[in-house]
């Protein structure tokens, strides 16, 4: 299983939500995306549904957001979300 960590936190609209559409398009199986914002990502979400993945997002102590991204078909990826 590897975590791909991308740090967006500091970046400002629309460099996240680039970054990540290049992301997803890129991740391979037994891989997932741990990404990392300071602002929940609300438009991510509906691509992400749309183009076949998942995602559990984590709100930070202090502000902030990981969002873990997994394709749906990817159940090792998806274990490892839900644990």
């Amino acid at each position: 299983m590897i975590e791909r960590r991308i740090d967006v936190s500091e970046l400002h609209h629309p460099e996240p939500f680039e970054i990540m559409i290049q992301a997803i398009g890129e991740l391979k199986e037994g891989e997932y995306i741990r990404m990392v914002h300071r602002l929940e990502p609300l438009p991510l979400y509906e691509v992400l549904h749309k183009q076949g993945f998942v995602h559990v997002t984590l709100p930070l102590k202090g502000g902030g957001y990981h969002i873990l991204i997994a394709h749906s078909k990817d159940q090792e990826s998806l274990d490892q979300l839900s644990s």
